[in-house]
């Protein structure tokens, strides 16, 4: 059909109830829709709400409080360039002029733009059901109030999601407009819609780059669809429509996503694991890389079917892929195919083309996000925004087919609860995951509580003891960081300060000595720097333990060893300046500083202690 790819066989048509939305079209039926959208608006804006009076969280404290860029909105024009996701960084500029530094506006701004997208999923879901409204509204929910969700919405750092979300669901509607457009004139006007969209969704988050599959997999729904005969094309007729329509656009689009994925990850540096110096593939090789595939897209489909357990990161707590022997390869292996080949026998062969179509659009949408190009974030919950979409379509094709079951009397009826009381069943597991957004101390107790064996989430956990003054409940959460994993490096730094501030000063020596004992190189590597400058930073820290027992001789000499070979470590040249300082030596703290402003002559906070020993 023209409007969607979920047309029934001839002799079904006009026969289906009020469920499928079908029939004669009244007078009033963008009056319906509107009520539908509206009705949509109230659902998204009850179930996060309680997410409104949150605080700044993780990241955004770096890419909202610290950011002073986006205090300026004169510097809007230099964000493209200069900024990673620079759309991202122009809302927040925009949401700080208006809103200083409240949370809630930011929040305010999330919410708002979600609203946009649910309602956008529901223009795409009544496309692909040829308007049915129940089933379109039961998509645009689903996709809406997942507890998955939350992330997105409740954590202002979340904004890359919803933001290149709603660009890339104008953007596939716009195509889908220039692919049916009645004229030239028309078609060139939706196609440019579209480039604009796509391009945005481009610089708002990197995942947009699955939209040019996502058109392929549009024209092909369109070039597989039945004649009004019930015939099916052949595979040769398919691809030859495909190829002549949209040759050239396909070309195009992805020529552009080749470079702008060289621009991502060449120039912005936006993965650590791709880069100049090469790659570091999951699980230490590209079988175990390609292996782990599978294995995130078996990850993400549980919590799209069962999103109880849900955490802000997953870093040690999901394993790569360990070879073909690893127990999870296989099962994830064939469930990835089988997912495929039923979305496609679902589109090319069957009436439910609907459900074919979201769930190739799961597929496709999540590839970016599955590591089938190695990413420093190996899975994410954030990861499913877009994806859910697809999954709303399974369920809209399923609400459809519920307004066919006429025997046994009531069976209807009865699988329409439940998918009434799923719904519920999301909405407030959503509102109840919007609270662990409230602040660091909520978001790293819950995600400790889930993922355990996360490093990160220990560390973070025993960050925000310490922020509580409770330094003795800290300490363990410090070790088994270290534990999980010896290369993080802050948790050596914690544990030892820690012990320092306590008085404990041969364990914290004791700390650094495993953190120089520890695999140096690795850790160096995954936190951009030299392994040189690291056992610096390391020795750095020892000599101040010497300083701060008071032996600030031998805490002067080993600053100065260190600074001999490493003269720019601004840390060392803070810490050896004070060690002068409180030993008195005047002439020898001022030459100190004036190195130290040499090293970083930006950092004005030195000038006044330089000016004051002059």
């Amino acid at each position: 059909t023209a409007t969607g790819v979920s047309a029934p066989p001839a002799e079904e048509r006009g026969q289906r109830d009020d469920i499928r939305g079908d029939g004669p079209v009244h007078h009033n039926e963008t009056r319906t829709w509107i009520l539908l959208a509206a009705g949509l608006v109230v659902v998204v804006v009850a179930v996060f709400a309680n997410s409104l009076g949150n605080g700044f969280v993780f990241d955004d404290v770096d890419l909202v409080v610290r950011n002073a860029r986006i205090r300026n909105l004169a510097d809007l024009g230099n964000f493209i360039g200069d900024t990673y996701r620079p759309i991202r960084t122009i809302s927040y500029a925009i949401d700080y002029a208006v809103w200083g530094l409240n949370p809630t506006g930011f929040r305010v701004t999330n919410l708002v733009i979600h609203t946009a997208n649910a309602i956008l999923a529901l223009g795409v879901a009544r496309l692909l059901t040829g308007g049915a409204r129940m089933a379109s509204m039961c998509a645009a929910v689903l996709f809406a109030i997942h507890p998955v969700q939350s992330e997105s919405v409740a954590y202002i750092s979340g904004r890359r999601d919803v933001l290149f979300a709603m660009f890339f669901l104008v953007a596939f509607l716009s195509y889908v407009r220039f692919r049916e457009a009645p004229n030239r004139s028309i078609a060139a006007r939706f196609l440019a819609i579209t480039g604009i969209a796509f391009a945005l969704s481009l610089l708002s988050k990197e995942m947009a780059t699955s939209f040019p599959l996502v058109c392929v997999l549009w024209d092909f729904a369109r070039a597989t669809e039945p004649s009004t005969a019930g015939e099916r094309p052949s595979a040769g007729s398919v691809f030859g429509r495909m190829l002549r329509a949209g040759g050239v656009l396909y070309g195009i689009g992805f020529v552009v996503l080749g470079g702008f994925a060289y621009y991502t990850v060449f120039v912005r540096s936006a993965t650590t694991r791709l880069g100049e110096a090469g790659v570091t593939f999951w699980g230490g090789s590209l079988l175990n890389n390609l292996l782990t595939v599978p294995l995130t897209y078996a990850h993400y489909a549980r919590l799209t079917v069962w999103p109880m357990k849900l955490a802000a990161q997953y870093l040690g707590a999901f394993d790569p892929a360990a070879g073909f022997s690893d127990v999870r390869v296989v099962p994830a292996l064939v469930f990835l195919a089988g997912i495929v080949a039923v979305g496609l026998w679902l589109l090319v062969r069957t009436s439910h083309r609907t459900a074919g179509f979201g769930l190739l659009w799961f597929i496709i949408t999540l590839l970016p996000a599955s590591q089938i190009l190695p990413h420093h974030e190996i899975v994410a919950d954030h990861y499913l925004y877009l994806p859910l979409v697809g999954a709303g379509l399974v369920l809209a094709d399923i609400v459809q087919s519920i307004g066919r079951i006429k025997r046994p009397a009531g069976a209807g009826v009865a699988v329409g609860s439940l998918v009434v009381i799923l719904l519920g069943a999301f909405a407030v597991r959503t509102v109840v995951r919007n609270t662990d957004w409230k602040d660091d101390a909520t978001l790293w107790e819950a995600t400790y509580a889930v993922v355990p064996r996360s490093p990160r989430a220990a560390y973070n956990y025993g960050l925000v003891l310490t922020n509580r003054g409770e330094h003795e409940r800290a300490i363990p959460y410090y070790q088994q960081a270290i534990e999980l994993d010896p290369t993080f490096l802050t948790s050596y730094f914690n544990l030892a300060s820690t012990y320092a501030g306590l008085g404990r000063f041969d364990e914290a020596r004791e700390v650094y000595a495993a953190a120089l004992a520890s695999d140096i190189d690795t850790a160096a590597h995954q936190w951009h720097m030299t392994p040189d400058t690291l056992r610096a930073l390391y020795a750095t820290e020892v000599a101040m333990l010497d300083a701060n027992s008071g032996r600030t001789a031998a805490a002067r000499d080993s600053l100065s060893t260190i600074l001999a070979t490493n003269p720019n470590l601004v840390r060392t040249q803070d810490f050896y300046a004070n060690v002068l300082q409180q030993r008195g030596e005047t002439v020898a703290t001022i030459e100190s500083l004036r190195q130290r402003l040499a090293a970083a002559p930006d950092d004005s906070g030195e000038f006044p202690l330089l000016a004051d020993r002059l």
